[in-house]
């Protein structure tokens, strides 16, 4: 690896440093590595959790669909540009709504 743009002494320490970093991953003993006795977590609890994320992001989907309905009709029925602005500011925070919602619902 070449080592440019640095003065003489520091080429030589950097240099040394490799060295001796190689030394070292040489003369380690090697690790024993442990079989696990089956999978980290057991299939069924993979599947658990699977469920509970299907189920977390549907309920997420409904609420920012039901949510956003509901801006969506005052938007469209809007009469001024003030209330027009204020509903699609409404509008912006229906998705972290409902995600403020779900996380609540579903937290342990």
């Amino acid at each position: 690896m070449p080592i440019l743009f640095f003065s003489e002494s520091v080429r030589s320490s950097i240099a040394s440093l490799e060295q001796s970093s190689r030394k070292k991953r040489l003369g380690a003993p090697k690790r024993k590595r442990f079989k696990f006795q089956g999978i980290n977590l057991s299939m069924a609890k993979q599947l658990k959790l699977k469920e509970l994320a299907k189920k977390e992001v549907i309920l997420f989907l409904i609420l920012t669909f039901a949510f956003s309905a509901i801006c969506y009709y005052l938007v469209s029925t809007a009469t001024t540009h003030d209330t027009l602005l204020l509903y699609t500011v409404m509008l912006m925070f229906c998705p972290a709504t409902g995600a403020v919602l779900t996380r609540l619902y579903y937290q342990k």
